[in-house]
């Protein structure tokens, strides 16, 4: 065995790598039942890991410097993280860019033999992580996991040999395995590795899995850097982590074209959350005032594509979401409900509870702290970008 694989079975924590996929298949385990369709769904993943893994190979793209400086990886394209990310991206010299999900024709045949080699290698870690999840690798839970593993590995395998050429790892999401596969890979033979804030990753401790799940992406840190937006975040990622955290803000933030009268609700993913939501702006509607209603995309909430229904008003209400956050910053009235774990950082008067309050006090606030939303994010715009660049240029 090469040293390069020698580090992958030696050195990299399981753990870490399959915290988020286990925490999704918690989640889904009540819905799996042993029937033919979702045997198919597995037949189906297994078909496209063993294609990716033997046909295609993710993109990268170099930005201008001869010097291979940066290597920058980020699983995901979509169009808000791709506005997101790509500041950062082509933000230095010197920076490769490599994104998982973008590919290209070839043909490999060495990466899955390889893959099977680190697997069965490494059976006794990734396997005990299973059993402590009390999942069984022959259920169609275990076999998800399994494959998703494989797929990850897989796709580091391809671009081990481009990424170790660079003297920096940046992560866009590195909670996400191959990008935490890769994290600890350069760790291990010696590469800084700077983990960004990709969203705001607010949790609670206890409650639906909704509200607990952004807590598995500080457990499943591993980068030896993190760029954070605010000191409410790095507070967070400090509890769980002995890495350096650095503030550098938000570089993008959304485009809004001012606020029009009355209230908009920002609804989530958790239904408990969006009932307490709707019944807040059922009785904010019962008297008299205007009410948008700004859903998650693809929740059932939404009707006819209609995610947002209405503009963005002045006074804007919900529990957690990044939006909140951006929004608060950017001089909107946010107010959030005495579920939101913002509570504890925000004061007292930005927290209701029932619509008398909100069309006696919100509605009629005559001066609101915005303020308080800059312990969420530092900065945006070029002056983020500026501190990113700092602390990179600060490492070799």
């Amino acid at each position: 065995m090469n040293n390069n694989l020698k580090i992958l079975v030696e050195k990299i924590d399981f753990n870490k790598v399959l915290s988020v996929p286990i925490w999704g298949t918690l989640d889904d385990k009540s819905h799996f039942k042993k029937n033919t369709s979702l045997y198919l769904e597995v037949l189906r993943i297994i078909v496209r890991v063993v294609y990716k893994s033997i046909f295609t190979v993710p993109i990268t793209k170099k930005l201008l410097h001869d010097d291979e400086i940066c290597f920058y990886l980020r699983t995901y394209s979509r169009s808000d993280l791709d506005e997101h990310s790509e500041k950062f991206e082509q933000s230095c010299d010197g920076t490769t860019t490599c994104i998982i999900e973008k590919r290209k024709m070839t043909l490999d045949f060495k990466t899955i033999f390889l893959c099977f080699i680190v697997l069965w290698r490494t059976k006794k870690k990734w396997y005990s992580e299973l059993k402590s999840a009390e999942v069984s690798l022959c259920s169609v839970e275990g076999l998800k996991l399994f494959f998703t593993l494989f797929d990850s590995l897989s796709d580091f395998l391809k671009i081990m040999p481009d990424m170790v050429r660079h003297s920096k790892l940046v992560s866009f999401q590195e909670m996400v395995p191959v990008e935490n596969i890769a994290c600890q890979f350069a760790n291990a033979i010696g590469i800084p590795t700077f983990a960004l804030q990709h969203a705001l990753g607010a949790y609670s401790e206890t409650g639906s899995y909704e509200s607990r799940y952004s807590r598995v992406h500080y457990v499943a840190s591993v980068s030896s850097k993190i760029l954070a937006w605010g000191e409410y975040t790095k507070k967070t990622f400090e509890r769980f982590t002995d890495s350096e955290v650095f503030l550098i803000g938000k570089p993008v933030l959304p485009k809004i074209d001012g606020f029009a009268e009355g209230v908009t609700f920002i609804f989530e993913a958790d239904d408990q959350i969006n009932d307490k939501l709707l019944g807040l702006a059922d009785g904010v509607r019962q008297l008299g005032i205007e009410v948008s209603y700004w859903f998650r995309p693809g929740h059932k909430l939404v009707r006819n594509g209609v995610v947002r229904d209405g503009p963005l008003r002045r006074v804007i209400i919900g529990w957690r979401s990044s939006l909140l956050v951006e929004l608060g910053y950017m001089g909107g009235n946010v107010f959030v409900i005495p579920d939101s774990v913002f509570c504890e950082n925000l004061p007292s008067e930005l927290v209701v509870d029932n619509a008398g309050k909100i069309y006696k006090e919100c509605l009629s606030l005559e001066s609101y702290p915005n303020d308080v939303w800059k312990g969420f994010i530092e900065c945006t715009g070029e002056e983020s970008i500026e501190k990113y660049k700092f602390i990179l240029h600060q490492y070799h």
